[in-house]
């Protein structure tokens, strides 16, 4: 007897959110402790923009091109002086769940190590 074939559906905007946030936080955990500047906005854009690469890939998030589906900001454009000093990391991601370009955005605040 063959396993019936349900269809896929896509995951509802609210709890694909909470999702990437949570996956989010716990693969940015590498930026605890570490120096608040531009080699680690870089590495978390990286690994931010890894991870939401494969959501475009899959189906997931919607656009004909990456820039439609996604977007990840780490920068002095995300923060201000006094949180660099403070170990503040802000991280902004936008993505797309149901159109191109139509983001839904979340803030994510991690700790680094304070400037000396």
């Amino acid at each position: 007897m063959a396993i019936p074939i349900r269809p896929i559906h896509p995951i509802p905007a609210p709890t694909l959110e909470q999702t990437i946030e949570l996956h989010l936080q716990a693969g940015l955990a590498f930026a605890t402790g570490q120096p608040n500047a531009e080699p680690l906005w870089s590495a978390i854009r990286l690994a931010a923009s890894d991870y939401l690469m494969t959501l475009f890939l899959n189906g997931t998030l919607k656009g004909s091109k990456p820039e439609e589906a996604y977007f990840v900001r780490c920068d002095r454009t995300t923060m201000t002086q006094n949180d660099i000093d403070n170990g503040r990391l802000i991280v902004v991601v936008g993505f797309a769940p149901t159109r191109p370009a139509e983001f839904v955005v979340i803030r994510i605040a991690l700790m680094a190590a304070t400037q000396p």
